[in-house]
């Protein structure tokens, strides 16, 4: 939770970003991506032998998934079969309703927040 709290008074404070949204739906989403990446990183820790495997394998998959996930770039700009898989990895959708609960004032009834949390929840669960 510390680290929560960090990143969003330097995203709000210093970054000086603004946050129409529901602050408590923004905390829950940031918490849950953080125990999906954990779910992840215990899957991996398990399935290798070695740490630097284990690291390798990790960074390959958080630079793959931020790269065509939707961070860097939005996912319109992708070509179709780019955008088809981007929308498959669960955290391109928890990218989107993070924008849309920051800058759209979205809560859990609009389509794409629910999917968000629900993504999210149910990648961490099929890992487990």
């Amino acid at each position: 939770m510390a680290q929560v709290a960090l990143l969003l008074v330097l995203v709000i404070v210093v970054l000086q970003y603004s946050v129409d949204g529901s602050l408590f739906l923004l905390i829950s989403l940031i918490v849950s991506q953080g125990i999906c990446g954990i779910t992840l990183g215990l899957v991996i820790a398990t399935a290798t032998d070695v740490f630097t495997s284990a690291a390798a394998v990790s960074v390959s998959i958080l630079i793959s998934s931020a790269a065509i996930g939707g961070y860097f770039w939005p996912l319109e700009s992708m070509p179709l079969i780019i955008r088809f898989v981007c929308k498959m990895l669960p955290f391109a959708p928890a990218a989107n309703a993070l924008r849309h609960i920051m800058y759209r004032r979205w809560n859990l009834l609009h389509r794409d927040v629910l999917a968000g949390f629900e993504i999210g929840r149910a990648s961490c669960r099929e890992r487990v």
